[in-house]
């Protein structure tokens, strides 16, 4: 008779396991693996190289996004989905397939994951091969050159806009996320740069490609997607020089005394901030010396720090003397509306305007805010044009102008 029995239960070893134990036990030398990071262009069959094409079709398994993974199914390869350097490398260590091929989006030297990538591949026998980039398709597509333009990307880190902008008559830059368009367009139109010449590429190369040309403040009412593009003109570029000591007219002031012009050129000079750093000016009175120093250092940071004595007065006033070091997220609802007041106030306005200033407010914060309007028409003379709905506060009004369809209607005075 023959008994066979069952085998011990034993947690066994992977796939990269056995070939180390089986090339230390017999003296073989097991093949390493071989790791291909594909550029696959915009996502569109005609964007693949040719040998981007024959690599994917010897690969055995095919790694990267959601996305890119879909537009290549017809491979008919075992794929598995990830996007992170650390899962792509995670996915290549515990699989036992011997080719693999990592795709990335666009060109993998522009503004890809594979420069977080490749250290992680280190173990591995890796080849990179380079794909069609974003920009590069999208320029060929609007009939433009871009060896002559700033590249930048707003993907997953923040992007200075303005400075390039100001600095750079043509500008391609990657929008980020589903918002990425219209945040980018509305910041332009924040700082100034309304008029300039925008073209936004939507899906290029794709079967939902599309093209939209017009000014930063016309295109930000519109809504984009997330695979989107920006191509920026504007011929007034390089006229600010990029050197310290702006013009003293250049600025609008108060009566708080400048620093001279001379005085900020020799002091950013000896200072010599680079493009990436991190200045605190304290101290910093009108801020001139800060907006220079913002110019020289487009991707870092500049911090102005003043307490400015009016302002202080202002919020002794308005009820937030034990304020003055707080976040604005550690501020209430009502305290956050007293500080924008008190920052509509500090320059002495003829007239403040509110619109709705007690909308979002419970009952007791908005009565509060509203007696502090009556309250700086008293002690500072204010006048103040308020815009409302609530019949209570218009009750308080010493004028009340009742308005239907943009057309006044009637009158009360007190």
């Amino acid at each position: 008779p023959v008994v066979i029995r069952r085998p011990e239960e034993e947690d066994g070893m992977s796939a990269e396991e056995c070939l180390a134990y089986l090339s230390k036990r017999f003296g073989l030398s097991a093949a390493r693996k071989k790791v291909t990071v594909v550029g696959a262009g915009t996502g569109s069959y005609g964007t693949l190289t040719l040998d981007a094409e024959a690599v994917l079709r010897e690969a055995e398994l095919i790694i990267g996004a959601p996305r890119l993974i879909d537009a290549l199914s017809r491979f008919r390869k075992q794929t598995v989905p990830a996007v992170r350097a650390e899962e792509i490398a995670k996915a290549v260590s515990e699989s036992p397939a011997r080719k693999i091929v990592c795709v990335m989006s666009g060109d993998t030297g522009f503004c890809s994951g594979t420069k977080k990538l490749l250290p992680y591949l280190a173990p591995y026998e890796t080849a990179v091969l380079p794909g069609i980039s974003s920009v590069s398709a999208f320029a060929a597509k609007i009939g433009t050159s871009w060896d002559d333009a700033c590249l930048a990307s707003a993907h997953g880190r923040s992007l200075n806009l303005p400075a390039k902008v100001r600095k750079n008559r043509k500008v391609f830059v990657l929008a980020g996320g589903q918002d990425g368009v219209v945040s980018l367009l509305r910041t332009l139109c924040e700082y100034g740069f309304g008029k300039v010449s925008v073209t936004v590429g939507e899906d290029i190369f794709l079967d939902r490609e599309k093209i939209t040309k017009g000014t930063a403040e016309a295109l930000a009412e519109g809504t984009y997607g997330s695979l989107a593009l920006l191509y920026i003109e504007n011929p007034e570029a390089g006229k600010q020089p990029d050197v310290p000591g702006w013009p003293d007219e250049a600025f609008l002031r108060g009566d708080v005394p400048m620093t001279k012009m001379e005085v900020r050129a020799v002091s950013l000079a000896k200072l010599c901030p680079g493009r990436d750093a991190v200045v605190w000016d304290v101290g910093a009175g009108t801020g001139s010396v800060s907006l220079e120093a913002a110019a020289l250092c487009e991707d870092g940071m500049v911090y102005a720090v003043e307490e400015k004595e009016e302002a202080c007065r202002l919020l002794d006033l308005l009820g937030l003397s034990e304020r003055y070091s707080h976040k604005p997220s550690e501020l209430s609802g009502g305290e956050q509306q007293r500080v924008a007041i008190a920052r509509a106030l500090v320059n002495n306005p003829s007239v403040l305007f509110a619109d709705e200033p007690s909308g979002n407010l419970d009952t007791a914060t908005k009565q509060d805010l509203h007696n502090l309007f009556f309250k700086l028409r008293d002690s500072l003379g204010q006048t103040i044009v308020i815009v409302t709905h609530d019949p209570d506060l218009a009750a308080m009004c010493d004028r009340q102008l009742f308005m239907r369809d943009g057309l006044i209607e009637s009158e009360k005075r007190k």
